[in-house]
């Protein structure tokens, strides 16, 4: 991005699109910050999903897309939404679907993220917590 040190932004400061979390600042220069997107290919992301609040550990997949293994009784339901940490419940991307096979305890759950990463023409950086 177009901004740095200079300006106030530091590695680990959040970064979202219209108040949506895309990623955090990973290094920063006097006048630029390189920015991880949550959805950059093994990236690891902590959240929650649905009213429950089950925890989830999300795996980026590059391009836009996640992933994640929760147990197959979970109660997790596509259309469910995802969430992760920040000034409040920022929503990251809803469970659009789940596979599972009769012979695992677990299931793969597969999310669309809220913000597509290649529409983005501006990011905010929020303030550190």
């Amino acid at each position: 991005i177009g901004k740095g040190s200079n300006d106030g932004i530091a590695s680990g400061m959040q970064v979202v699109v219209k108040g949506i979390p895309v990623g955090t600042v990973e290094s920063v220069t006097g006048a630029s910050a390189r920015v991880t997107l949550y959805s950059s290919r093994d990236t690891l992301t902590e959240g929650w999903v649905g009213e429950a609040r089950i925890p989830i550990s999300l795996i980026g997949r590059g391009g836009g897309a996640f992933q994640a293994e929760l147990p197959r009784e979970s109660g997790v339901a596509e259309g469910d939404a995802v969430y992760v940490p920040g000034p409040g419940a920022l929503p990251l991307g809803t469970v659009i679907k789940i596979e599972s096979n009769a012979s695992s305890p677990r299931s793969v759950v597969h999310l669309r993220p809220t913000a597509n990463p290649f529409t983005m023409t501006s990011v905010t950086v929020l303030p550190s917590l």
